[in-house]
Protein backbone atom coordinates (compact mmCIF):
# COMPACT_ATOMS: atom_id res chain seq x y z
CA UNK A 1 0.00 0.00 0.00
CA UNK A 2 1.40 3.31 -1.10
CA UNK A 3 1.86 6.48 1.87
CA UNK A 4 2.62 9.74 1.14
CA UNK A 5 4.12 11.77 4.43
CA UNK A 6 3.46 15.42 3.33
CA UNK A 7 5.18 18.51 5.06
CA UNK A 8 7.39 21.20 4.40
CA UNK A 9 11.19 20.51 4.93
CA UNK A 10 12.26 19.53 8.30
CA UNK A 11 8.49 19.36 9.88
CA UNK A 12 9.13 15.33 10.38
CA UNK A 13 7.92 13.69 7.32
CA UNK A 14 10.77 10.95 7.47
CA UNK A 15 9.82 10.44 11.39
CA UNK A 16 6.59 9.86 10.62
CA UNK A 17 7.02 7.68 7.54
CA UNK A 18 8.95 5.44 9.47
CA UNK A 19 6.50 5.17 12.24
CA UNK A 20 4.16 4.50 10.19
CA UNK A 21 5.80 1.69 8.08
CA UNK A 22 7.29 0.03 11.19
CA UNK A 23 3.78 -0.37 13.13
CA UNK A 24 1.33 -1.17 10.51
CA UNK A 25 0.54 -4.80 10.12
CA UNK A 26 -0.19 -3.92 6.27
CA UNK A 27 3.37 -3.66 4.18
CA UNK A 28 3.67 0.02 3.33
CA UNK A 29 5.49 1.90 0.91
CA UNK A 30 6.59 5.69 0.35
CA UNK A 31 5.75 6.68 -3.09
CA UNK A 32 8.31 7.68 -5.30
CA UNK A 33 9.79 11.12 -6.43
CA UNK A 34 10.13 9.84 -9.73
CA UNK A 35 6.21 10.12 -10.38
CA UNK A 36 6.02 13.57 -9.17
CA UNK A 37 5.11 13.05 -5.55
CA UNK A 38 7.75 15.29 -3.80
CA UNK A 39 6.76 15.07 -0.40
CA UNK A 40 7.71 18.95 0.43
CA UNK A 41 5.71 20.20 -2.66
CA UNK A 42 2.56 22.10 -2.54
CA UNK A 43 -0.67 19.90 -3.05
CA UNK A 44 -1.25 21.04 -6.78
CA UNK A 45 2.17 20.39 -7.77
CA UNK A 46 2.04 16.96 -6.64
CA UNK A 47 0.59 13.59 -8.51
CA UNK A 48 -1.41 11.24 -6.50
CA UNK A 49 -2.18 8.14 -7.49
CA UNK A 50 -5.85 6.74 -6.37
CA UNK A 51 -6.06 4.82 -3.03
CA UNK A 52 -3.00 6.65 -1.69
CA UNK A 53 -2.56 7.21 2.12
CA UNK A 54 -2.02 10.87 2.55
CA UNK A 55 -0.69 12.13 5.96
CA UNK A 56 0.30 15.44 6.35
CA UNK A 57 2.68 16.66 9.23
CA UNK A 58 3.35 20.28 10.04
CA UNK A 59 5.49 21.97 12.75
CA UNK A 60 4.66 25.14 14.89
CA UNK A 61 5.93 27.85 13.15
CA UNK A 62 8.74 29.06 15.38
CA UNK A 63 9.73 25.38 15.89
CA UNK A 64 9.95 25.11 12.41
CA UNK A 65 12.27 28.64 11.28
CA UNK A 66 14.37 27.44 14.12
CA UNK A 67 14.83 23.89 12.79
CA UNK A 68 15.40 25.37 9.48
CA UNK A 69 17.90 28.19 11.01
CA UNK A 70 19.68 25.06 12.12
CA UNK A 71 20.24 23.62 8.96
CA UNK A 72 19.82 26.35 6.78
CA UNK A 73 20.96 24.13 3.25
CA UNK A 74 17.70 22.19 3.47
CA UNK A 75 15.70 25.18 1.83
CA UNK A 76 17.14 28.62 2.50
CA UNK A 77 19.17 28.65 -0.94
CA UNK A 78 15.20 29.49 -2.50
CA UNK A 79 14.57 32.16 -0.80
CA UNK A 80 17.76 34.76 -1.83
CA UNK A 81 15.66 36.81 -3.69
CA UNK A 82 12.98 37.81 -1.47
CA UNK A 83 15.16 37.92 1.77
CA UNK A 84 15.57 34.83 4.07
CA UNK A 85 12.92 35.44 6.79
CA UNK A 86 10.36 37.20 4.87
CA UNK A 87 10.95 34.74 2.62
CA UNK A 88 10.79 31.80 4.58
CA UNK A 89 7.67 32.67 6.74
CA UNK A 90 5.49 33.37 3.26
CA UNK A 91 6.52 30.03 2.19
CA UNK A 92 5.22 28.46 5.55
CA UNK A 93 1.99 30.32 5.83
CA UNK A 94 1.72 29.17 1.53
CA UNK A 95 2.27 25.83 2.16
CA UNK A 96 -0.15 25.54 5.46
CA UNK A 97 -3.35 27.41 3.80
CA UNK A 98 -2.38 25.42 0.44
CA UNK A 99 -2.85 21.76 2.37
CA UNK A 100 -5.44 23.24 4.54
CA UNK A 101 -7.47 23.49 1.48
CA UNK A 102 -6.51 20.14 -0.28
CA UNK A 103 -7.01 18.57 3.69
CA UNK A 104 -10.73 19.85 3.72
CA UNK A 105 -11.02 18.39 -0.49
CA UNK A 106 -9.68 14.82 0.20
CA UNK A 107 -9.08 12.20 3.04
CA UNK A 108 -5.73 13.01 4.70
CA UNK A 109 -4.82 12.59 7.81
CA UNK A 110 -3.30 16.24 9.52
CA UNK A 111 -0.49 15.70 12.43
CA UNK A 112 1.26 18.44 14.39
CA UNK A 113 4.80 17.58 14.63
CA UNK A 114 4.92 18.32 18.48
CA UNK A 115 1.54 16.49 19.51
CA UNK A 116 2.98 13.47 17.54
CA UNK A 117 6.58 14.09 19.99
CA UNK A 118 4.46 13.53 22.83
CA UNK A 119 2.49 11.05 22.26
CA UNK A 120 3.51 9.14 19.23
CA UNK A 121 1.31 5.68 20.33
CA UNK A 122 -1.61 7.41 20.28
CA UNK A 123 -1.35 9.43 17.27
CA UNK A 124 0.25 6.88 15.28
CA UNK A 125 -3.07 4.52 16.05
CA UNK A 126 -5.38 7.03 15.04
CA UNK A 127 -3.58 7.76 12.08
CA UNK A 128 -3.88 4.29 10.66
CA UNK A 129 -7.16 3.90 11.85
CA UNK A 130 -8.75 7.02 9.85
CA UNK A 131 -6.91 5.29 6.80
CA UNK A 132 -8.36 1.79 7.66
CA UNK A 133 -5.40 0.29 8.68
CA UNK A 134 -4.08 -1.83 12.06
CA UNK A 135 -1.34 -1.10 13.99
CA UNK A 136 1.03 -3.87 15.04
CA UNK A 137 0.78 -5.11 18.40
CA UNK A 138 4.12 -3.91 19.35
CA UNK A 139 5.06 -0.48 18.62
CA UNK A 140 8.84 0.43 17.21
CA UNK A 141 10.29 3.55 17.71
CA UNK A 142 12.41 3.94 14.61
CA UNK A 143 16.18 4.93 15.17
CA UNK A 144 16.53 8.54 15.36
CA UNK A 145 16.13 10.53 11.71
CA UNK A 146 19.48 13.11 10.84
CA UNK A 147 18.99 16.00 12.32
CA UNK A 148 16.10 15.82 14.21
CA UNK A 149 16.47 17.61 17.72
CA UNK A 150 13.44 15.97 20.21
CA UNK A 151 13.15 13.19 19.17
CA UNK A 152 13.95 11.33 22.30
CA UNK A 153 11.60 13.77 24.05
CA UNK A 154 9.03 10.88 25.25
Amino acid sequence: MKILVAGLQRSGTNFFKDLLIQNCETKLEELNDEINSWKHAYPKDIFIPRNTKVFYIRKNPYNWLYSIDKQPEDIHHRFKETGSEEGLTLHYKNHSLAWADYIRKNKVFYVQYETLLLNPKFILKEALTFHGLKPTKVFIRPPKVKFSENYDAK
